[in-house]
């Protein structure tokens, strides 16, 4: 069965795969959504999460972080007139990063010069409204899951600027745990 909920109301399971896709890094505790999630997948079950990367996006974040002090406190009408705004500079930057080695330059490549300017300009407003957003280091990502219990963790830095992370609910191996 599917379900489209958030981690607090994840239904018994059991699972095979859940999946957190851009949520994980929005929440300040996230342990006990990563805990419910080992909790009702069956063993061998798979959790997969992408989070925001904090690797090879020092000079992003730092502008990110700023301009948020900015944005932030819009209201939603203005947040959106301001990101509409910024398409037309998101696009000359993926331009740019064609020829120059920029930061993002993956991410303008692969994603941002094949969709379009509708597209573009909800990444924006998501990325300049969120009240939190934790941008995760490799080893903190794999932390997340160890400590939730999920062994054989696999990590792939996608494009350079985040994380998709599986990790596999292990079969209970200690008889003493089965009873």
């Amino acid at each position: 069965s599917y379900h489209n909920v958030t981690g607090d109301q994840l239904p018994d399971g059991p699972y095979d795969y859940v999946f957190s896709y851009g949520v994980i890094h929005h929440i300040p505790d996230p342990d006990p959504v990563i805990k419910r999630a080992f909790e009702v997948l069956k063993q061998r079950g798979r959790l997969v999460i992408w989070l925001y990367g904090c690797e090879n996006n020092g000079l992003y974040l730092a502008f990110m972080r700023t301009l948020r002090l900015i944005t932030v406190p819009l209201p939603d009408r203005g947040l959106d007139m301001l990101s509409g705004a910024m398409v037309p500079l998101v696009r000359i930057y993926s331009r740019l990063s064609r020829v120059l080695p920029l930061p993002l330059r993956g991410y303008m490549r692969n994603f941002v010069d094949r969709v379009d300017d509708y597209v573009v300009k909800h990444v924006i407003y998501d990325q300049l409204d969120p009240h939190y957003a934790k941008y995760y280091r490799r080893q903190e990502a794999i932390d997340l899951l160890e400590k939730a219990g999920f062994d054989d963790i696999q990590v792939y830095h996608r494009q350079e600027y985040s994380w998709t992370v599986i990790g596999t609910k292990p079969s209970s191996s200690n008889p003493a745990q089965e009873g």
